[in-house]
């Protein structure tokens, strides 16, 4: 049985029909004449190769059988490997106190030792692994920047590394954005870090996210990022993604348009919502109705966001959608020495694949396996959601779900 995988999509405009493949990126029209029979595949697939359209189809590479289009997209995917993704947790004290926060809050900081360790092992996997084209360094925490020095320091290490090596360097940082004023920025815009990932959860922010005295941190935060874009926006190139963490029926849309005067007005700022219940421990675990409303809510939100012209993230398509959990060179270091593959579920023993020594760093190459994303089933491939499902995109439901919720078919019966 031949059929058109689920990451195919159809647009009609006007006489003709738009097919496009968002796995090669490639996009072939077909005179409107044929919809009736393009659908008819699309919904029950063909038994042989017969037809013109048939024909057309399969040599563009958007008809075929299903094992050879799963394969197609398990190749993609180890083709992203080709990026050493270097997490880095460099401490686990943070100086707030967020309502919805997972990690722990533990008087822990990565020893000079162990960061040794783990530019050693950076270079060791560029020596060995000649598919390797760039290294993908991320700082975390707790609050990454109480440990500002060993970033600095570490992360140009990594930065010379990659570029004596001929590799692309790449490098973010997810802070609180507290301490991050003109200079910090400065400063880590000289060691290659030009993504920076700042929660700003609307008026309720300084409820959420108070510093750990109590008092709100918005105004701080705000001061910062005006002077980033006063000082830098003109001639650095870097982007700042601010992410809204809403409660449930929060529909605070002036908040940005607040957003949009302070800051919303040049290409640097990006701007992303996530409901709160995205943060919890449980979240694979929710019902289908549950995240239906919950879709609905962020959908209302994006619509309001590009309403006003701000640029969103709702459209990218980065790595397909995938978690660098997924990927068999995505590594989270932590400052504890364990070496865990998701820092967002952190007491799991499956998490952890490997050790950090004194002098190098053992990976588990069969727990490590059992992360990598794959398409495990067939029927995967019809999915709408294939390349980036919550299922799939988030590995650890492998180990808590045996069934995926979130499998759909587009229907192009009325197109």
């Amino acid at each position: 049985m031949y059929s058109i995988p689920g990451y195919v999509d159809f647009e009609l405009k006007g006489d003709t029909i738009s097919i496009i493949d968002h796995l090669t990126k490639n996009v072939i029209e077909v005179n409107a004449s044929n919809k009736k029979e393009l659908f008819s595949i699309y919904n029950s697939g063909s038994i042989a190769i017969r037809t013109d359209l048939e024909k057309f189809l399969f040599q563009h590479g958007v008809l075929d059988e299903k094992v050879k289009l799963a394969a197609k997209v398990n190749g993609k995917l180890e083709s992203l490997s080709s990026k050493l993704n270097v997490t880095i947790m460099v401490t686990e004290l943070c100086n707030f106190n967020c309502k919805y926060c997972y990690e722990r809050k533990n008087p822990k900081a990565m020893s000079d030792e162990m960061m040794r360790s783990i530019v050693n092992f950076v270079s060791k996997q560029v020596e060995e692994d000649k598919q390797l084209k760039a290294i993908n360094v991320v700082w975390i925490g707790g609050e990454p920047l109480l440990e500002k020095t060993k970033i600095l320091k570490y992360g140009k290490m990594l930065k010379d590394l990659a570029e004596s090596h001929g590799l692309k360097h790449s490098a973010e940082i997810s802070t609180n954005g507290y301490f991050l004023d003109e200079e910090v920025f400065g400063e880590l815009l000289s060691v290659g870090i030009r993504k920076y990932y700042i929660a700003l959860d609307g008026k309720t922010h300084d409820y959420l996210r108070p510093l750990i005295t109590g008092e709100g941190t918005s105004k701080a935060i705000f001061r910062n990022l005006i002077a980033i874009k006063r000082h830098y926006g003109k001639t650095e190139d870097f982007e700042i993604e601010i992410i809204n963490n809403i409660l449930e029926n929060n529909r605070d849309f002036i908040w940005y348009d607040k957003l949009k005067i302070l800051i919303g007005d040049t290409e640097h700022f990006v701007f992303t919502v996530k409901t709160i219940d995205q943060l919890r421990k449980d979240y694979d675990a929710q019902s289908t109705a549950n995240i239906v409303k919950r879709n609905k809510l962020l959908k209302e939100h994006y619509d309001y966001l590009e309403f006003i012209h701000m640029r969103t993230d709702r459209k990218s398509s980065s790595e397909y959608g995938l978690c660098k959990a997924g990927l068999k060179n995505g590594f989270v270091f932590r400052c504890d020495g364990l070496v865990v593959k998701c820092n967002s579920c952190l007491s799991y023993d499956f998490n952890n694949v490997g050790l950090i020594g004194y002098d190098d760093i053992k990976i588990d190459a069969e727990k490590n396996n059992k992360w990598i994303h794959k398409i495990d089933h067939e029927s995967c491939i019809s999915c709408k959601n294939v390349l980036k499902c919550g299922y799939n995109s988030c590995p650890k439901t492998r180990f808590n779900s045996q069934k995926c919720i979130n499998f759909s078919r587009r229907n192009y019966e009325t197109i």
